[in-house]
C-alpha cells in the first residue's frame, strides 16, 4: 500500500515553536509566510538563534518505508549567515515508540549532511544550490516498528543520491511523550556564528508512505 501526503506548504496548521528546548538562543524575529504557493520562512537575531515551524499528520498505518520530498530555494544571504537548514520527520507509532529521522544540511561546514541526536556527520557534503533558485530534495527513511528502530537512508539533492553509511542506521526509538499515530514535519532555521537574518522558502512537501 501507498500513500501521498502532497503540498504541505499550502496546509493551514503551521505553528511556530521557539524556546530552550529548540534552540538555546531565541531569535528576535521570525515568521512562516504562505505566499506564492510556498512556505517562507523568516529568520533574524543574534549568533545561533533559532527556531522551527512544525506541522502534525496522522500517520494511518505503519509505514516501514517513507520518502520527504521538497523543493528549496535559499535567498542571497544564506549561503553566507546561515548555520544550518534543518529538515525533521519524526514518526510516532500506536504504542508511543518515537522515531526520530532528524536531518539537516550544516551549511557552516561546507554544506555537510547530518543526521542523528546529537548531530552526527554522514560524511556527504552535497553542491550548494544556487541563490534563489528551486532545488529538489528527497529524503528517504526505512522504519521497523517490531525492532524499534529507524534509519535515514539517502538524501538526494538536485538528482545526485547520496547513500547514508549503514553504520549509522537502525537508531532505537524512545519514549518521548509524543502524541501516537502522529507523522511530524519540522522545518528549521538557525542563525550562523554572527547576528544576522535570512529566509529560506520549501514548495512541494510532499511524503511518499508504503508497506
Amino acid at each position: 500500500m501507498q500513500v501521498q501526503i502532497n503540498n504541505l506548504e499550502l496546509s493551514a496548521g503551521w505553528t511556530e515553536n521557539v524556546g530552550s528546548t529548540i534552540n538555546p538562543v531565541a531569535p528576535s524575529g521570525y515568521a512562516p509566510v504562505q505566499t506564492a504557493g510556498q512556505l517562507r520562512l523568516y529568520c533574524c537575531g543574534a549568533a545561533y538563534a533559532g527556531w522551527l515551524a512544525k506541522f502534525v499528520n496522522p500517520l494511518w498505518s505503519l509505514f516501514t518505508t517513507i520518502s520527504l520530498q521538497y523543493a528549496l530555494s535559499i535567498d542571497d544571504c544564506t549561503a553566507e549567515v546561515a548555520q544550518v537548514i534543518e529538515t525533521d520527520t519524526k514518526v510516532t507509532d500506536s504504542a508511543g515508540w518515537t522515531y526520530d529521522l532528524s536531518a539537516q544540511f550544516n551549511i557552516a561546514e561546507g554544506w555537510m549532511f547530518q543526521i542523528g541526536n546529537p548531530w552526527k556527520d554522514t560524511g556527504i557534503i552535497v553542491s550548494p544550490p544556487a541563490s534563489n533558485v528551486w532545488t529538489p530534495v528527497q529524503i528517504d527513511y526505512a522504519l521497523n516498528y517490531a525492532a524499534r528502530t529507524s534509519s535515514v537512508l539517502a538524501v538526494t539533492v538536485a538528482g545526485k543520491k547520496y547513500l547514508v553509511p549503514t553504520t549509522m542506521q537502525n537508531v532505537p526509538a524512545g519514549q518521548v511523550g509524543w502524541t501516537p499515530n502522529q507523522i511530524v514535519t519540522q522545518l528549521q532555521q538557525c542563525i550562523g556564528a554572527q547576528s544576522s537574518a535570512y529566509s529560506v522558502a520549501f514548495k512541494n512537501i510532499n511524503y511518499l508512505l508504503s508497506m
